[in-house]
């Protein structure tokens, strides 16, 4: 994302253990999984966002934005060692800047990806920003919603279908421009929905919020069969979260014309720290039977924990030294590093993130390993007596 191009370095300060629900998750090893050589080896300041992994026919495949712009994908043997047997992956079509006006003019980058085996369809979910200053003003104020791309050939050609969620805010409130930033989302499995994670601002540009919004798998399966470009009336492919279990708000108000923001939200989560959550990654924990989000409020990088996917709690910092820009910690994503499909965790994951996000020579990808402790026996409920 174009506004954090010009950072310095920091330290960077790891954790022993941290508890969530009775767990003890143990911080172990930090490991530099891509130098800055090696990152700008695979695509222009990679990954330039959260990234997404699927695990098919044997490979893991990574799917991460870049500002060229588009998708760059590399295939891994492990996600544990990713200098040993990189293979990048540059699709043959990748995602394009948007038109004049469009929510994607100046900022095209894909990552969260869900692929269907029954139709053989890969699905993406994409970051696109208006840059107010015009193309090359370094990104800000900039405004950015989150669109739906798919590919027929596991990542070779991408097709954009368009915006799915935006802002409440409108782009320009009392004569003013929104810096607006919902982050890169989550495409997260849940029953037959999609739900993904992503930052909200509300009427008038208020603070980045925690927000989710959700889409049916089969109608997001048929969109993308159908490669039918959303281009008018409402966008209500992606319905956000209002609260008290009601999914009413349109992801985006009216697809005509993006500037118009989206509809409303409830704010599902507060960092506890007293800065934002940004960058949220989202997986579901079978050995916790918990949903676990990591994300970053810029001095550390947290997880929570919840049982429902929104209500959430039980903060904890597992990486610690940066700070507001310049001295920042980005991109926060969880992987299964244990083997199997990388978006549904274990015992054992890992969370990376690139710090310092700085100038190019000194930005390197990281990965932090975390596993879980036994698992606590249950609480013991009183039972009614039957006479």
């Amino acid at each position: 994302m174009a506004f954090v191009k010009t950072l310095a370095w920091f330290g960077v300060t790891i954790l022993s253990a941290v508890l969530c629900f009775g767990q003890t998750f143990t911080v172990g090893s930090t490991t530099t999984q891509l130098n800055p050589s090696q990152r700008g080896s695979v695509g222009t300041y990679w990954p330039d966002g959260n990234m997404g992994a699927i695990f098919h026919n044997g490979t893991n495949y990574v799917f991460a934005p870049t500002t060229a712009p588009g998708t760059v994908q590399i295939t891994l043997p492990s996600l544990n060692t990713w200098t040993s047997g990189l293979s990048l992956n540059a699709p043959t079509t990748n995602l394009a800047y948007g038109g004049a006006n469009s929510f994607d003019q100046n900022y095209a980058g894909g990552q969260a990806v869900y692929y269907d085996s029954a139709s053989g369809y890969l699905i993406e979910l994409y970051h696109g920003e208006q840059h107010f200053c015009g193309f090359n003003c370094g990104g800000s104020p900039s405004y950015s919603a989150l669109g739906l791309a798919y590919s027929t050939d596991f990542g070779n050609n991408w097709h954009k279908l368009g915006e799915v969620i935006s802002p409440q805010s409108a782009w320009t409130n009392g004569g003013v421009n929104c810096q607006a930033d919902v982050s890169m989302g989550t495409l997260l499995v849940v029953g037959s929905y999609l739900y993904t994670y992503y930052d909200d601002n509300g009427t008038g540009c208020s603070g980045e919020q925690l927000a989710v919004a959700r889409a049916s798998i089969s109608s997001v399966v048929a969109a993308a069969v159908a490669g039918t470009p959303f281009t008018s009336g409402p966008g209500t492919l992606f319905m956000k979260y209002t609260g008290s279990g009601a999914w009413t708000g349109n992801g985006v108000t009216d697809l005509a014309n993006p500037q118009n923001g989206g509809g409303a939200f409830a704010a599902i989560a507060t960092d506890p720290n007293g800065g934002g959550i940004y960058m949220p990654s989202v997986r579901y924990d079978t050995y916790l039977n918990q949903y676990i989000l990591a994300y970053s409020n810029f001095d550390e990088a947290v997880l929570m924990t919840s049982s429902d996917g929104l209500t959430w709690g039980n903060s904890q910092n597992i990486v610690t030294g940066g700070g507001a820009p310049p001295n920042a910690i980005f991109y926060t994503t969880l992987f299964n590093t244990s083997g199997g499909d990388p978006q549904v965790l274990g015992q054992n994951f890992s969370v990376f993130y690139v710090a310092p996000f700085g100038t190019w020579s000194n930005s390197n990808l990281y990965s932090v390993a975390i596993s879980v402790g036994s698992r606590p026996a249950p609480p013991v409920l009183n039972q009614p007596v039957v006479n």
